[in-house]
This record gives C-alpha cells, sequence and structure tokens, in this order.
C-alpha cells in the first residue's frame, strides 16, 4: 500500500491568505550539529528529528552530481514525512515544513566525494583536494506537510508542496603540512564532515598555525560548505510561511 503523506497547496496563496493556524512547524530532517547551528543562528524555531533515509557516504558516480544531491535531499524529506517518528514527534494538528539538505564535494577531476566512513577514506579524499580547487554542492527540499489532507506519496510531485533548491560554492585549498594533516585525521576531526573537514574550524583556528590554506572564491556563501545555503534559505522558507524570530541573529555566510 501507497504510505500517505498530508499535503495540501502552498500556505498563505493569493486565494487564501494565511491565518495563525496556518504557520507551520520547522522541522530539520538531519542529524547535522553545523545544521542545526546555522539555522539557529537565522533565528528559527524547529524540531530536530532526523531522516530515517540511509544516506550513502559515498555519492554514486554522476554526470549530474546537482540532480544527485537534489534526489538525496528529496528521499531524506520524503521517508521523514511518512515515518513513524515524525508522525510521533510533530506537532499535533499543525502544518509543518520538513528541511533536509544533502552535501556533495566534487573534486577539480570530477570525482565525487562524500563524508569519510573511516580514517583511509578521509585520507583519501583530503589527499584529492589538497592544493587543488574543489566545488561543493548542497541542495534542499522544503517539503511542506499538512494535518488531515491525505494525498499518495505518489502525487506529492503533482502538487505545489515543495521547494527544491541547490547552491554551489568553489573552494581553493593549498597544500597541507603532513603533520597538520595526519593530527586532522588521528583527531577524527573529519568524522560527519563531507570532504573530510570543516571549513569554519580549518579556516578559523586561534592557533594561526593550525589553520589550513583555504580560501572561498569571492561571492560564494561559506554556509553552503558546511551544509546549508543561508543566503537562499530565508526567501525559500518564507515562500511556505516560516519566518525567523524578529530578534534573532543572523549567521554570516
Amino acid at each position: 500500500m501507497t504510505p500517505q503523506i498530508p499535503i495540501s497547496t502552498p500556505l498563505g496563496s493569493p486565494d487564501r491568505p494565511p491565518s495563525a493556524t496556518d504557520v507551520p512547524a520547522l522541522i530539520l530532517a538531519s542529524k547535522s550539529p553545523r545544521r542545526v547551528q546555522l539555522l539557529t543562528q537565522l533565528g528559527y524555531t524547529f524540531l530536530q528529528i532526523p531522516s530515517p533515509f540511509e544516506d550513502p557516504p559515498q555519492p554514486d558516480h554522476s554526470d549530474d552530481p546537482t540532480a544527485q544531491a537534489l534526489d538525496l535531499a528529496r528521499k531524506k524529506a520524503h521517508s521523514l514525512a511518512v515515518s513513524h517518528d515524525f508522525d510521533q514527534q510533530r506537532p499535533i494538528g499543525q502544518p509543518a515544513v520538513i528541511l533536509a539538505a544533502d552535501t556533495i564535494v566534487i573534486a577539480s577531476d570530477g570525482t565525487l566525494l562524500g563524508t569519510p566512513t573511516d580514517r583511509t577514506i578521509a585520507e583519501f579524499t583530503l589527499r584529492k583536494i589538497l592544493d587543488d580547487h574543489h566545488d561543493v554542492v548542497t541542495a534542499v527540499v522544503l517539503l511542506q506537510v499538512l494535518p488531515n489532507s491525505p494525498t499518495p506519496a505518489s502525487e506529492i510531485k503533482n502538487q505545489k508542496s515543495e521547494i527544491a533548491f541547490t547552491d554551489i560554492a568553489r573552494v581553493h585549498m593549498g597544500p597541507i603540512p603532513e603533520p597538520l594533516l595526519q593530527r586532522h585525521l588521528l583527531n577524527d576531526a573529519w568524522i560527519g564532515k563531507a570532504g573530510g573537514y570543516n571549513f569554519a574550524r580549518v579556516t578559523s583556528d586561534p592557533d594561526p598555525a593550525k589553520r589550513w590554506p583555504v580560501h572561498l572564491q569571492q561571492g560564494h556563501c561559506s554556509h553552503t560548505v558546511t551544509g546549508l545555503p543561508t543566503r537562499a534559505l530565508p526567501q525559500h522558507l518564507a515562500a511556505m510561511n516560516v519566518f525567523p524570530s524578529p530578534a534573532a541573529s543572523t549567521a554570516q555566510p
């Protein structure tokens, strides 16, 4: 039997302005501490309910990594929407917007790199991007889910209930001294990081000797590298009637 996902047309459409009962709960379908931090810095109130989708740590070889990242983000959102955890933890009787994201690193030779699962893969991943440039694509899917409006999951694609977008950032990484690289690997600083490193951490270490020669291409968003395109996200959330607190601080990309 096809799982049922309650959805509807976008909130606050011209034919029906949003009411207080329309304001949806924002659900982050991710275990990533960095995405939690960025969404919090943007000022949003949200619930964190990780998606049950088993995200492959290494992306498949593909001629279109952007489409692959979007597909993975969409699977995360949709699998959460039909999950028991979502049903049990979402606010009762309140609409929701599920935010799911996926990040893929593209080496200069076109090799797709994901999140390392062990130290050997982490070293291979980092050596692929050292002393070279690489691109980071982050895809985001926002899935609107409303209570008491069951629609077959197979029909979601025919409804105006989803917003999907991507952002790409180019990173230039210089040579890393071998002792610094080995310390990074031995300290397991690569765990849970697409590409095997945390852009914010390696570029802002209090000790200048431990900073990596990593630079973002001018005009690109650093938060795209760390897993959430914070420049583009607010306008898309606003289209689904999700807004930050007026008094919130803003995450600087």
